[in-house]
Order: structure tokens, then C-alpha cells, then sequence
């Protein structure tokens, strides 16, 4: 409530927050308690408090070089039970932050990976053999260009990518100094993930595998007879049937077919279905008819008894010659309910 009171001066306040997440002498726990309360800003941050957005802006800035910060003080942990402890609570904020979209995945991937995979652990730039083809195929990329696009990449990532604090050494240029650096970064975020990856799918079956450990041979199944057409020329029921049954059977089929195609035959070529609404009686075709022998179309029956010197009318008319039967039949019940109210009133 203090930040959000405050929020004119998000900037001196998120200073203060970030210099207390990165204290080196403070423990990881309390470490965690302070990320809780940057978290809690963060979630209040689309309030309409003025100024309030202003945080979200003033804390991304900077949580690149929280969560580098976090991997370095999480390897002091001696405790595997407070190590693991710790792991789950930071994971745990970065899956609530994904859940509110507050920052893009991409970058919550690479504070994830700048937290869990320590930079000591990148192998050497120079020994490409040992890496992925696809890991080892950007790093080669990346090196053909220029820190400041390194810089960009790494900015998208999450990952830090500050190099003003660097300084020529070893011999080696500036700019050299600089790529390697931002470099190393990007290296570990592909490497995090491409594990990652990896991990998820071996927990799923490869095709092709033997799920069981034992092909099938087809001697697990009963051979099937030829002549009964069951497993293993056996009675499924434990009844055959005769061929005078199943002459019976046929009999009965194709005379029920005959006496349903005489009952069709008798209807009349023009079947015509009442509707009732509320009261009126609506009567529509079933079938096509010719011209000369049907009743009245929908709009017909509907509009008969208008004048031609009805203007009004005709226009509905006009409207309802253009629609289809269901469309005419929804147009009527409009007009119908219309005429209902109005006599009501």
C-alpha cells in the first residue's frame, strides 16, 4: 500500500527495492521474502493508482541482474533441503508472473535460466564440439555480429546485457571483451533450454519402441476357421443357424422393405405440414410442386388479403418474396408479435 500510495516516486522506491534483493550479505530466504514483495507491486501494478505503471518498468530493467544475482547466492546454500526449498519459491513467482502476463514468456524463460543455470558452468566459447547442432549453429551466428545486436538478444531474453562496466583486458579488445561476455549469456539460456527440452521429451514413448519389451508374433492368438469364421472354429453362442432360418430371416426383410415402398407410393405427391402459432395456422410445403397444382406460397397465404393500393403491404410483400420459407416463417412471427403488442396496448 506504501509503494502504491507513493507511486510518484517509483523510481527512488524500486532502487531501493532492487539494492536490497542484491545484498550479498543477506541470507536467501530473506532474499526471497523481499522478491514476494516486489512481486505484489508488480501485481498492482495495472491498479489505477497514478503512477502505478511505473514500476513495471523500473523493475524489468533491472531483474536480469536479480535473478544472475539470486544463481550466485543460491550456490551457497549448504542446506540441500533449504536449496531446494528456495528453488521452488523463485520457480513458483516466475509461474505466477507467466499466469498474469505481466512480462513476455521469452523473457521469463531467460530469468528462469539465469537463475537455475550457473554461468560457471558454460563450457569454453572456442569448443563448438561438443555442443548441439542447433545450439552450435546460432553460436556461430552470434559471433559474426556486432555486441550491440548481442545486446538486443540478450534484452529480449531476460538475460543481462548491460557491457558499459566492462573494460579491454587479457589483450583483447573492448568490443571483443563485450561479445564474449554477452556471449557466455546466451550460450547458457540455449543450453538451459535445449536440456530442458530434451528432458520433457524422453518422459514420453518414442514410436517405434516395444511399450511391453515383447513383440507380438501372432501365436498369442486363437487361429480362426475358415469355414465358421470363429476363433478357432468353436460356436460363439453354442448354436448354429440353419439355412431354412436364415432363408426365414431374409423373407422377412424383403417383405417389410416392399410394404414400405407401397406406403410411399400412395402418398399424395404434394405433402403439406400445419405449423401452429399462437393461435394462427401456417401451412408450408414439404415438397417442391408445380405451379399449377400447389396452394398458395407462404407469402401468399400470408399477404392475400392486402390491397394493391397498400404501399406498406406491398413492401413487406416484396421483403418476404426474397427470403427462404424458414426465413418468411421467422419474418411473420416478428410481424405477428408485433401486431399482438400493438393491439394490447
Amino acid at each position: 500500500i506504501f509503494c502504491l500510495d507513493h507511486a510518484d516516486s517509483a523510481l527512488e522506491i524500486a532502487d531501493v527495492v532492487v539494492e536490497s534483493l542484491m545484498l550479498e550479505e543477506t541470507f536467501m530466504l530473506t532474499k526471497i521474502s523481499r522478491l514476494l514483495l516486489l512481486s505484489d507491486i508488480l501485481h498492482n501494478t495495472n491498479s489505477a493508482r497514478k503512477s502505478a505503471w511505473a514500476y513495471r518498468s523500473a523493475f524489468e530493467k533491472e531483474l536480469p541482474s536479480i535473478f544472475e544475482h539470486f544463481s550466485h547466492a543460491h550456490q551457497k546454500v549448504q542446506s540441500k533441503l533449504a536449496s531446494q526449498k528456495a528453488k521452488d519459491k523463485v520457480v513458483a513467482v516466475l509461474k505466477a508472473w507467466e499466469q498474469w502476463a505481466i512480462f513476455v514468456p521469452q523473457f521469463l524463460r531467460g530469468l528462469e535460466a539465469a537463475y537455475l543455470s550457473p554461468l560457471s558452468e558454460v563450457p569454453d566459447l572456442e569448443n563448438l564440439d561438443s555442443l548441439p547442432t542447433g545450439v552450435r549453429t546460432r553460436l556461430q551466428e552470434w559471433k559474426s555480429s556486432h555486441f550491440s545486436i548481442l545486446e538486443r538478444q540478450c534484452r529480449m531474453r531476460g538475460l543481462k546485457s548491460l557491457t558499459s562496466h566492462l573494460t579491454a583486458e587479457g589483450g583483447r579488445t573492448l568490443m571483443q571483451v563485450r561479445q564474449e561476455w554477452l556471449l557466455k549469456r546466451l550460450l547458457n539460456y540455449d543450453l538451459y533450454w535445449h536440456q530442458k527440452h530434451r528432458e520433457k521429451g524422453s518422459k514420453m514413448p518414442f514410436p517405434g519402441n516395444n511399450l511391453d519389451g515383447s513383440a507380438l508374433d501372432g501365436d498369442a492368438f486363437d487361429p480362426v476357421s475358415r469355414d465358421s469364421g470363429r476363433p478357432g472354429g468353436e460356436d460363439v453362442d453354442g448354436e448354429d443357424l440353419d439355412s431354412e432360418e436364415i432363408a426365414e430371416h431374409e423373407r422377412q426383410e424383403a417383405e417389410g422393405s416392399q410394404d414400405s415402398e407401397s406406403e410411399e407410393s400412395k402418398a399424395p405427391a404434394g405433402t403439406w405440414q400445419e405449423i401452429q402459432l399462437t393461435g394462427s395456422v401456417v401451412t408450408i410445403p414439404a415438397v417442391q410442386e408445380p405451379p399449377g397444382d400447389r396452394p398458395p406460397l407462404l407469402t401468399e397465404y400470408a399477404l392475400s388479403d392486402e390491397s394493391d393500393e397498400d404501399a406498406p403491404k406491398r413492401s413487406k410483400e416484396e421483403e418476404l418474396e426474397g427470403l427462404t420459407q424458414e426465413q418468411q416463417l421467422d419474418r411473420l412471427w416478428e410481424m405477428q408479435q408485433k401486431s399482438l403488442r400493438e393491439a394490447a396496448r
